[in-house]
């Protein structure tokens, strides 16, 4: 009797990229001693495990380390105490006073301020005190009162939108009655004098008049420059009493630094 022929070795079949995702499977311990096949597929681990769910846990685990690491090394982490309910309502008090700060009201330390948070429709900032640290969130604060002084209403807009958001309290005014008549009825800690329309505002004359009858006032003077020849108008502001001098187009940041020196020079004066 002939003897049967073995059958030739079938050629190997290649399976498809989902059925090889597929069939490797994440299984546990047990699961792996027991031989079995359990769980869900790579793809699916994979996917689940991106975006928003692999930055939470990344931050819980983060969390969970710096809480091991204290333990350890038996120490309490930097958290400010908090005000006391009639101390906020205080605080509150201070902050809802234009150009004023105030003291902490339990050891009269100054105040440092948070950068500003929207909250809803409210703009909060941390207020914590230097000396004895103690913290509060307070809503709809102001950092100064700037009155914007430009005949342009675009740049009055620009201005007044820059500086909103920013924090501070703004007024604008077109001419320089009305530039007198806001600083006389509620007087401003910085004063912006636009000198670049001179046919529409004397920006010139307005810091003039401004400082002849408020001495006191912060005026800070900006301007394009000018062409070549001709008078520099932030050096005759310079003479006509204004603090600081910013040249035109400018940032928000370089603004606000040109504020913040005015206030203190004002202050140190």
């Amino acid at each position: 009797m002939p003897e049967a022929t073995p059958a030739a070795p079938r050629p190997p079949q290649r399976r498809s990229v989902m059925d090889r995702r597929t069939a490797r499977t994440r299984r546990s311990g047990k699961d792996r001693r027991q031989g079995e096949r359990r769980g869900v597929s790579q793809a699916v681990a994979r996917a689940a495990w991106s975006g928003p769910n692999r930055r939470v846990a990344d931050r819980r685990r983060l969390a969970e380390r710096r809480l091991m690491f204290d333990r350890r090394l038996r120490r309490r982490r930097d958290t400010p105490i908090p005000y006391t309910a009639e101390e906020v309502i205080r605080i509150q008090r201070m902050f809802h006073t234009p150009g004023h700060r105030g003291t902490c009201p339990a050891c009269a330390g100054s105040f440092v301020l948070s950068p500003e948070r929207h909250r809803g429709a409210d703009r909060v900032r941390k207020v914590s005190c230097s000396r004895c640290g103690k913290a509060a969130v307070v809503s709809n604060t102001w950092i100064a009162r700037v009155l914007v002084v430009a005949g342009t209403e675009a740049i009055r807009s620009g201005l007044r939108s820059m500086l909103a958001s920013a924090g501070h309290d703004v007024t604008d005014a077109g001419d320089v009655e009305s530039a007198l008549r806001s600083y006389g009825a509620s007087p401003a800690d910085v004063v912006i004098v636009d000198l670049s329309a001179a046919a529409v505002l004397d920006g010139q004359d307005a810091i003039r008049q401004l400082r002849a009858k408020f001495p006191d006032a912060t005026v800070v003077a900006m301007s394009p420059r000018t062409s070549y020849g001709l008078a520099d108008p932030l050096a005759a502001a310079r003479q006509f009493g204004a603090v600081r001098t910013v040249r035109m187009p400018f940032s928000a940041s370089e603004l606000l630094a040109v504020i913040s020196e005015a206030r203190r020079e004002s202050s140190l004066a």
